[in-house]
C-alpha cells in the first residue's frame, strides 16, 4: 500500500467533493494516493463529477460511487 499524499477527515456529511474533508484541504487529483481510514464508521459517497486519483484505499470506511466518475489510475 503506497504511503498517503491525501486522507479523509472525519465530517458529518460524507461527501467527496467537500476541499474541507480533505487533509491537506483539496480535493485529490490524478497524482494522490488517496486513503479513506476513520475511527469511526463513516460513509463517504463520489455523487458527481469526473475526478481521477493515482490509488484509493478504503479501511474502516464505506465507500460510494453513486454518480459522475472516479478512475483509479493504479492498484
Amino acid at each position: 500500500m503506497p504511503t498517503p499524499t491525501i486522507t479523509w477527515n472525519l465530517d458529518a456529511d460524507g461527501d467527496w467533493a467537500t476541499t474541507a474533508d480533505w487533509t491537506p484541504g483539496r480535493l485529490p487529483n490524478s497524482t494522490d494516493d488517496v486513503s479513506i481510514n476513520t475511527a469511526d464508521l463513516h460513509t463517504i459517497t463520489h455523487s458527481t463529477g469526473t475526478d481521477t486519483v493515482h490509488t484509493l484505499t478504503v479501511g474502516n470506511d464505506d465507500f460510494t460511487v453513486s454518480g459522475g466518475s472516479l478512475t483509479i489510475t493504479s492498484t
